[in-house]
Order: C-alpha cells, then structure tokens, then sequence
C-alpha cells in the first residue's frame, strides 16, 4: 500500500531544531493530527528510530504555522513538544527558541506574503500555547529570509545572520499569575523554592540546597539519580498544587537550578527541560529567572549579582545568565505592577538556519 505523504521543513531556531508544518496540511482534529505527528517522530522506542525523533528533547520540537486572522498578528504559531520513549506531545508550554524560525518559515512556505522591499522582515507571531505576542526581526534580500551572517550564539556551531526576538507581556503565561502559589517562596518536599510564571512555568532552586554546586555538567546531572528523582517529586507536588496535568505526562513545570555567577553573569543556571538538562538554556526559562531575579523575597535573595528592581519604568535592563554552552543575555524593559516588578519585553539576540524541505512519509 503506498504510503502518505506530508510536507515539512526542518528548521534551527535559536539552540533548538524543529519540524515546521503548514497548519493546513494537517487534519484539523487534534487527535488525528496527533497520530500523525507521533508516526512522524517514529515514536514507541526513545530513539525515534523509524522516523526523525530523538532521544534529544531538543530534537524533538514541532512547529505548526498558520496564518493569522487577527490584524494585530502575521502568524500564528503553535508549539509541541514530543517524547518518543513516552509517545507523548505536551501543548501546554512555548519554545522561546524554535521562534527563531517561525517568521522565516512563513516566508519561504507562503503563509504568508514576501516582503516587497529589502532590508528586514517584521513578523508577529502569535503564540497560541501561551496566548503571548513575539515579535521576530530578521534580514530580508530578494523577499527571502537571509540566513548567512556573523552572529555567533552559544550552544551553536558557526555563524548565522542575527534574529531578534521581542517578547512582550511575558507574566502568566500558564496560570495567569506570576506567582500562582501566592507566595514568593514556597516549601516543596522540604525545599525552598521560587515557583514562577513568566513566559514558562518554573520551579527555581539553589543548587546549595539540593546538595550540588550550580556549576556541575550536563552529563554529570543528566546521571545523577538521586537528584533526578528529587526533581521528580518537586514537580509532582507543583502539579498537585497548581492542578496541573500529571508531572509524568507534562513538561510543565520545568526545574532550573541556581547558583552565584563565575563570571560576567548575574547568576548561574542548570535547567531541566524537564526530564534531562537543557544543553543551554530555553529563552522562555531566561525570562522566567529574570522575573524572578527582579523581585523581592524570592529564592534569588539570598545570591550576588542579581538585576535591581526599577525605581520607574526602565529600559534596556541587560540579565546575563551563565549555562553549560556559555552566556545567555536577555534586554528587559520593566515596570512597577502594585508589589511586583514586571516584565514588558524582553529581547533576545538569536540565529536560525532552514536545513530542509522535503516530505515525510507514514
């Protein structure tokens, strides 16, 4: 029997990959859609064997691309996250990274139109996981994306022409609420910790208090049971206490662990994306520290380099984190919100690189 056919692209955005689909070629229902997807992945075995997952969650990312009804957006685009061992794919968060791509993607598969003038694209993209607006900046020749540039980023090999990334609004992006516990620190299992929501959902640590220093490798955490289980059970306890889907079938909450800065940075960073240790670190989980760096009374209190709260509206406040592949900076503009501090924006230098198009059969 001849098998079916689908059109993708693979896509780097930022220290991520993705499969981009048109939204249109995809059945409408979510659960057709969904088996689709997982025959795509090659699902049923961690290594994604027969199709093109991953045991890598970062290789493990779809992007489904649609355009925008609302006048305010060019884009829409939902995020899915897939685990071929667990033959799972989560909607409940965004990929700061993978949007890196989105704009260019919109481009050059005609979602929607090419730009009729060279110099830079302006595309706003509408996250439909999060409810969120981004704004992607990125070079245009001829109505096509221009990839080839001098930007460096870590996490990445080579350079690439720069994307910039505007993420407006960030605060509850989950649950609403900044802090949806209602409390700056909470107890989780005997450990203090910041639960926070802001672009993503995080539970932030300090690695002194699960016995670790913050500055341990991928590797050497990624092999750490005890300390795996431990996450585990932190993220159960959020989930029960946010109610929440089961932590075992969610990427939500992610886990970021924290430490003082060894270098330029204002803090150092392990995140855990959620089952293993993020390479780098997710743009979304930056911005969820740089909330919480920002105000008072959260698990940050107790570190050195932390940003200051504004006095007034201010911007270009510059929150540097230090992970595994080397240092993450995020431009923030923030305001006084009653006893809080938000985020307005917050900016990121990112790069991309379209890999291929072709189709993927199942």
């Amino acid at each position: 029997m001849k098998q079916n056919q689908l059109p993708i692209c693979i896509m780097r955005g930022g220290t991520s990959r993705g499969i981009f689909f048109i939204e249109e070629d995809l059945p409408s229902n979510a659960l057709d859609r969904d088996q689709i997807l997982l025959k795509v992945l090659g699902a049923g075995e961690p290594r994604g064997v027969n199709g093109i997952g991953s045991e890598d969650p970062l290789l493990n990312k779809i992007a489904i691309i649609s355009k925008s009804s609302h006048p305010d957006y060019d884009v829409g685009y939902l995020f899915i996250q897939g685990d071929c061992g667990k033959q799972i794919l989560d909607t409940s968060g965004n990929c700061g990274n993978i949007i890196a791509a989105v704009g260019q993607f919109a481009i050059e598969s005609g979602v929607i139109s090419r730009p009729a003038t060279d110099s830079h694209a302006n595309i706003k993209i509408f996250n439909l996981n999060t409810k969120k607006t981004v704004e992607s900046v990125f070079p245009i020749r001829d109505g096509f994306p221009v990839y080839k540039g001098d930007e460096l980023i870590n996490g990445v090999c080579g350079p690439a022409a720069p994307v910039i990334l505007n993420f407006f609004s960030p605060e509850g992006a989950v649950t609403s609420s900044l802090f949806p516990t209602g409390n700056n620190i909470d107890n989780i299992n005997g450990t203090p910790c910041t639960i926070i929501d802001c672009a993503t959902l995080v539970t932030i640590i300090l690695a002194r208090d699960l016995n670790l220093t913050g500055k341990e490798s991928v590797e050497e955490l990624n092999t750490h049971q005890e300390l795996l289980k431990k996450i585990t059970s932190i993220r159960k306890e959020v989930c029960a206490k946010l109610g929440l889907p089961p932590a075992d079938k969610s990427v939500l909450p992610k886990v970021c662990i924290i430490s003082s800065a060894v270098s330029r940075g204002n803090v150092c960073a392990r995140f855990f994306i959620p089952f293993t240790c993020h390479v780098a670190l997710p743009l979304t989980g930056a911005i969820a520290l740089a909330a919480a760096s920002i105000n008072q009374k959260t698990i940050f209190s107790s570190l050195n380099n932390k940003l200051s709260a504004p006095h007034n509206n201010q911007k270009n406040n510059f929150f540097r984190i230090e992970h595994p592949s080397g240092m993450l900076e995020v431009n923030l503009s923030l305001k006084q919100k009653g006893n809080s501090v938000v985020i307005e924006k917050a900016g990121f230098v990112r790069t991309a690189r379209k890999i291929m198009n072709g189709f993927a059969y199942y």
